[in-house]
């Protein structure tokens, strides 16, 4: 629905600015829903190398959102 009903020139004018907004929903979308721990964990580690062992926990709300991307 939203592709359909972007503004051409937004879909693939300069910079391809609405196919890398779909590209960052499928990559969050991704890194939430992982079922086995890793690319967040690592993204993670790598940033905050402090946060080692401490990974983000989502609830279901945020899971359901996810999942609709």
């Amino acid at each position: 629905m939203l592709y359909t009903e972007t503004d051409p020139e937004l879909k693939n004018g300069p910079g391809g600015k609405f196919e890398d907004v779909i590209g960052r929903n499928f990559m969050a979308k991704q890194l939430i829903l992982d079922t086995k721990p890793g690319a967040l964990d690592k993204m993670t580690e790598s940033t905050y190398p402090e946060q080692k062992g401490r990974h983000p926990k989502f609830g279901e709300e945020i899971l359901a959102l996810a999942r609709d991307l």
